[in-house]
């Protein structure tokens, strides 16, 4: 009988995957490592924990694992500790250092069939156009821009990684997806302005950080190295008349702003003409219900996640 059990418990497993809606969604940093654990509510998504955890130097580089063995051994452990339900596996974000997202114009006859197989076997005949792309992997699906395609790439080996570190947590990666993909999706909702971006001010290491979206798809990361209000200041001018020049759409722009360091004294600069700078607050996100004992990290640290989880709202 007991024979008869262990072989029925793999199909009773995947006859149960369906009705399991609890998700992790992991997000590396070089020296943390964050998790948020959510489930799918339709038509809403209930954030039910966040966990947390201190990285030794060389585990993760860079926003990915580095020793996948020893990750998700940690991995596992944190979730052990968090006294949480069983939880079938979940997604991870890819730092832009790892899988930066490109834009690029195309044939015509790959952007009417958007197939990423033949969006792929193109690349490889083209490497010209991009850097050697022999061992990457396509890790975002191609969007399609007004003036071209977006699509992401991630070297072999760091997918491999990340396959052993979910792996070596008894978990099943369900998929990664590029920060700056993340981030649109856990700012804006269907009623805010198609064009926008997130502003980061990061006073500890002296830099500023724009991602930019129009209409939904990735169009720029960019980082300039000052936080000094004068000078990002500028730059979003000359940005905006820039884009303007080309789209007339981009008279009007929202941008949302966070700030890493809390304690850090940040002056916001002055958005341009046209433009508005809000505060970024994913927990406002309309499809979020948060769990009574939910402890909320800062909105820096949930926004990457958060962003990941909404994905599971997408049919």
């Amino acid at each position: 009988m007991q024979n008869l059990a262990d072989q029925l418990a793999p199909l009773r497993s995947e006859l149960l995957r369906p009705f399991q809606r609890e998700r992790l969604c992991v997000v590396l940093a070089d020296d943390r490592l964050d998790v948020l654990v959510v489930r799918r509510e339709d038509p809403q998504l209930r954030l039910l924990a966040w966990l947390e955890a201190p990285l030794p130097p060389g585990i993760s580089r860079d926003g990915a694992p580095e020793l996948g063995d020893a990750l998700g051994d940690l991995l596992g452990d944190l979730l052990l500790q968090g006294d949480l339900p069983l939880v079938p596996g979940g997604a991870a974000v890819v730092s832009a250092a790892q899988a930066p997202v490109r834009t690029l114009l195309l044939p015509p006859d790959l952007e009417a069939s958007a197939d990423p197989d033949a969006l792929r076997d193109w690349l490889r005949q083209h490497q010209d156009r991009l850097p050697p792309l022999q061992d990457q992997e396509i890790a975002l699906e191609p969007l399609p821009l007004a003036d071209g395609w977006a699509f992401a790439c991630l070297p072999r080996p760091a997918l491999d990684r990340w396959l052993l570190m979910f792996a070596a947590a008894g978990l099943e990666l369900h998929g990664l997806e590029p920060e700056l993909c993340a981030c649109r999706r856990a700012l804006v909702g269907p009623l805010d302005p198609p064009r926008g971006g997130l502003l980061e001010l990061r006073p500890q290491t002296g830099t500023s950080r724009l991602v930019l979206w129009n209409d939904g798809a990735p169009l720029l990361d960019a980082v300039v190295d000052s936080t000094d209000a004068q000078d990002v200041a500028s730059w979003l001018q000359s940005l905006a008349v820039a884009l303007q020049r080309r789209d007339g759409g981009w008279a009007t722009a929202v941008l949302w702003w966070l700030v890493h360091d809390a304690e850090g004294v940040t002056v916001l600069p002055m958005a341009p003409a046209g433009w508005s700078l809000r505060p970024a607050e994913p927990l406002a996100h309309p499809a979020v219900v948060v769990a009574a004992d939910f402890e909320v990290p800062a909105p820096d640290r949930l926004l990457r996640p958060l962003g990941l989880a909404l994905r599971e709202l997408v049919p």
